[in-house]
């Protein structure tokens, strides 16, 4: 199944429905980050159901659980993620999905929470999210003096990894910045005994899953194993690169100051 579709420097995510007797589901998928327009076309989606889920990241901590002690330096990975997001959206020009799409009222988050995501997760996937936050501010650096370069390096990452997405998933999982099992699997099972109690439910005829792109292949098993068919689908536009200097360019000159950055932070 095809998450993410790029043509011509352009990304596309899907609007999948499905369908079993009376009852349709409907996924929209959604990128962290895109451009206003595609946000305002999700909207519009998600406002044609009255309720659903949706990915709003990981949740606080719950009230009274203990964090496991050689876990607690890593209790700021929340905010350092969101953070991330906000950054790298200013550095592109883009909008966050956070601050762009809101859900009615019979819309639930059903992700888990920072205190089973720390528990769950590896110290080598922990580490390397908190270090997030220096390179954020190495990339400022970069940023201020080669705006357009690092809009265009990034970018074009971002399509590599959508065009291969099985060889960046080998090298996220080889360099510990993903765990498949808490990232996605663990993440999934919490939204399919959501929906599970939700469609059991007789009365509840349309429902709306709004997910991030790499949750959709877990999300249409899942409702294929229930018996649910592919009705349509149709895609929306997320973001594009229409810079014209070239990625490579980019890259050399990106790639150069980001070391002369780390230099002078080391001094």
């Amino acid at each position: 199944m095809k998450l993410v579709k790029v043509e011509k420097n352009r990304v596309y995510t899907p609007v999948i429905r499905y369908r079993r007797n009376d009852q349709t589901v409907t996924v929209i998928g959604t990128l962290h980050l895109g451009s206003r327009d595609y946000y305002q076309s999700l909207q519009q989606e998600i406002n044609r159901h009255p309720e659903g889920f949706f990915e709003g990241g990981i949740k606080p901590s719950t009230p009274g659980v203990q964090i496991p002690p050689e876990k607690e330096v890593y209790i700021g990975i929340r905010q350092v993620l969101a953070d991330n997001h906000r950054a790298l959206a200013r550095y592109l020009g883009l909008e966050t999905q956070r601050s762009m799409l809101t859900y009615g009222d019979l819309w639930q988050n059903p992700d888990i929470t920072l205190d089973e995501f720390l528990t769950a997760a590896p110290h080598k996937v922990l580490r390397r999210l908190l270090k997030l936050k220096d390179s954020i501010e190495i990339l400022e650096d970069v940023h201020r003096n080669h705006p357009e370069e690092l809009a265009r390096y990034i970018k074009g990452i971002h399509l590599f990894q959508y065009k291969f997405p099985f060889a960046m998933n080998i090298l996220f999982s080889r360099f510990g910045v993903m765990d498949r099992g808490v990232i996605l699997d663990l993440r999934n099972s919490r939204l399919f005994g959501a929906v599970g109690q939700n469609l059991d439910d007789e009365g509840i005829m349309d429902l709306g899953i709004a997910y991030g792109s790499a949750h959709l292949d877990g999300i249409d098993r899942y409702l294929m194993r229930h018996e649910f068919k592919r009705e349509g689908d149709f895609w929306v536009l997320g973001w594009e690169m229409t810079e014209n200097q070239s990625f490579w360019k980019s890259s050399s000159i990106v790639v150069n100051s980001i070391r002369e950055s780390a230099r002078k932070k080391k001094i």
